[in-house]
């Protein structure tokens, strides 16, 4: 994930067969929300991953952008995910 020019988090990259891939994310969704707190950097993103332990279900709000013929589609939708414990202290979904 990495911060962009708006108050929002973009995915760069998933882990190929991972659980956020399983779930349903691609590259280039926009996470709005965390168990319905707004992460809107890095910073906010680390604070709400500090409160979820290995085995959580944590919420994510996401946004889609895509832009096809008739012009720019939003869709809104959330999902749930595991955390899962990847070294010490560094979660992955």
């Amino acid at each position: 994930m990495r911060e962009s020019a708006y108050p929002v988090l973009i995915v760069t990259a998933l882990e190929q067969g991972g659980v956020a891939q399983q779930a349903g994310l691609k590259t280039g969704d926009l996470i709005l929300q965390i168990d319905n707190t707004t992460v809107r950097n890095l910073t906010e993103l680390a604070l709400v991953m500090e409160k979820i332990s290995e085995g959580d279900i944590a919420e994510f709000l996401v946004m889609r952008i895509t832009v096809g013929v008739f012009g720019q589609v939003q869709q809104r939708f959330s999902v749930q995910m595991k955390a899962q414990l990847k070294q010490p202290r560094r979660y992955i979904f």
